[in-house]
């Protein structure tokens, strides 16, 4: 088993990220561990954040399941709540080429959140951060958690959007955009928020611009697919970096959680927009060549930050 690390392998503090646990169901019958948080903690804790996951599973085999990979992964279960009354979350997922589909079930245990429990579980910790989506939000319960760890997390609120209608109105996405300091968005989803249209990468710029002024956050990153990716830093002029081709595609999905997971460090180490964006693509690229969103192979982390110290660019 991995040993747990803590706030101490962190000197900056513990991410500390809320939101859905749950398992993509595929066609064929696969169930894969994931949901946009726990696969962006994931990811973090193998690049050596140690991160706090807040959220909840079912009292059932899912749930049982989810501890055993926590376990194996040396991921902290402190936070995660068990729901008595929900089962674990599921997500069908159809995969078609590039493009997904998702059918997500409702009234879920990651839809009831505790907020007391969730704000003893980070009380006790330093926090770097906190991270979230947007479909955790869904429910007045975990809402309330949220806010909770809100009051009590000073550390900047990274906001992963991840539309998923009719789950995450547009009013309640805008809302939680305003209060965060870091936003992450693809393309599709800057031009819901801006009422812009967003077809080539300088309108990504343009917008992305846009909505970071006009909600005054400190950086916003685009997503643009295999176009690329735009980064809107406070007072400097919109930097945008092509993503590189890929060779190996098994299935896009949690893409976009492994370019947000590096997307964060950077901006938590503060690296060089060129490099946050270059070494974001690089991994979701990895990520694009295995089935789901997490890979089995955990040596990937260790090789990915090799080449990270090897170019020294940050």
């Amino acid at each position: 088993m991995i040993a747990i690390a803590s706030a101490e392998d962190n000197p900056r503090g513990r991410p500390v990220v809320f939101g859905e646990v749950l398992f993509d169901v595929f066609e064929d019958g696969a169930e894969v561990l994931g949901g946009a948080p726990l696969n962006l903690a994931w990811h973090l804790q193998g690049f050596g954040r140690a991160p706090l996951v807040v959220s909840a599973r079912g009292n059932d085999a899912r749930g049982v399941a989810i501890v055993d990979a926590f376990a194996r992964r040396g991921l902290d279960a402190s936070g995660l709540q068990v729901s008595i009354d929900q089962d674990t979350g599921v997500v069908r997922a159809r995969v078609d080429g590039a493009d997904v589909d998702y059918d997500i079930v409702e009234d879920v245990a990651y839809d009831h959140i505790d907020a007391d429990r969730a704000r003893s579980s980070v009380e006790s910790e330093g926090a770097a951060c906190l991270i979230h989506g947007m479909l955790a939000l869904r429910n007045d319960t975990s809402r309330e958690a949220f806010l909770a760890l809100r009051e009590v997390i000073e550390g900047p609120v990274f906001c992963d959007v991840n539309l998923r209608p009719p789950h995450t109105p547009l009013e309640r996405v805008t809302q939680f955009v305003a209060k965060a300091n870091w936003v992450k968005v693809n393309d599709d989803e800057l031009s819901k928020l801006t009422q812009r249209v967003v077809e080539v990468p300088s309108d990504a710029a343009v917008a992305g611009e846009h909505l970071r002024e006009r909600h005054d956050l400190d950086a916003v990153v685009v997503t643009s697919g295999a176009d690329g990716a735009i980064l809107a830093l406070r007072g400097d002029e919109p930097v945008f970096v092509p993503a590189p081709p890929l060779e190996d595609l098994v299935d896009p999905i949690g893409a976009g959680d492994a370019f947000a997971s590096v997307a964060l460090i950077g901006l938590l180490e503060a690296w060089d927009p060129t490099t946050i964006l270059r070494r974001a693509h690089d991994f979701a690229a990895v990520i694009c060549g295995v089935r789901g969103a997490i890979p089995d192979d955990q040596s990937v982390y260790g090789r990915v930050l090799a080449t990270w110290d090897e170019d020294g660019n940050a």
